[in-house]
């Protein structure tokens, strides 16, 4: 039960991170979106 807990708890996190990531690679570059997105 632990260890199913602390799993979904990492992909959650994994989850906000990659999201985190993306907003500030998109953020990084507004005027080339497409190679901004395409670095993640």
């Amino acid at each position: 039960m632990t260890m199913m807990v602390l799993t979904t708890l990492w992909g959650i996190l994994g989850g906000i991170n990659a999201n985190v990531t993306q907003y500030w690679l998109s953020h990084a570059a507004p005027e080339a979106p497409d190679f901004a997105n395409g670095l993640f």
